[in-house]
């Protein structure tokens, strides 16, 4: 199924995620893609094909989701998968938060009120 959005563009598996975090309903999915239903229907049926099982089997839904989190895991070692976000230039490390400097002032002064006898 990769292979094939990769050479066509389908969005085939941008398309399974969506309808899978909609609720498995087209019309929410067709919304939430700025599609037309009738492209999610034909989408997942491409799908279906491509794969080998209906997508009306609840066993077949609960392998391609598992296949899927497994993609997003595991994707990057094929090349596909998220993208890593880019380094912070502040702080030279890959996603890493600012580090707050108030909550450790406000460590700082309650020790120091403790320490003063207050």
């Amino acid at each position: 199924m990769r292979e094939y959005d990769d050479r066509k563009n389908a969005e085939l598996v941008d398309t399974v995620r969506r309808y899978l975090d909609e609720g498995m309903t087209v019309a929410r999915t067709a919304a939430a893609m700025f599609v037309h239903p009738n492209t999610i229907g034909l989408r997942l049926k491409r799908v279906e094909e491509l794969v080998g099982v209906s997508l009306q089997q609840p066993e077949a839904l609960l392998r391609l989701k598992v296949a899927l989190m497994a993609d997003e895991v595991f994707g990057g070692a094929t090349g596909h998968g998220p993208e890593p976000a880019p380094p912070d230039p502040r702080l030279g490390r890959p996603n890493a938060a600012p580090r707050s400097t108030r909550s450790s002032n406000r460590i700082r002064s309650s020790s120091r009120a403790g320490s003063r006898g207050e």
